[in-house]
């Protein structure tokens, strides 16, 4: 979502006053659903598109295989 301001209350609706960036990181289970995991900083440099998208995705694949570790059923 690129960081934009206007969804800031969507996804922090108690703090939004607070964020001033923000990345959604959505996580797939074994079931096709997903989640979003959404962090949030009050530092508007702590997030950005030049982030090391490598890391990011290692923290997806982590979240994925803890989640899909538990049995949902």
């Amino acid at each position: 979502l690129s960081n934009k301001n206007k969804f800031i209350k969507f996804f922090f609706p108690n703090s939004y006053d607070l964020i001033k960036s923000f990345m959604l990181l959505k996580i797939k289970n074994k079931n096709l659903s997903s989640f979003l995991i959404c962090l949030g900083s009050s530092n508007k440099n702590k997030f950005s598109k030049s982030q090391n998208t490598e890391l990011i995705s290692f923290l997806i694949k982590v979240c994925e295989s803890k989640i899909n570790s538990f049995n949902l059923n």
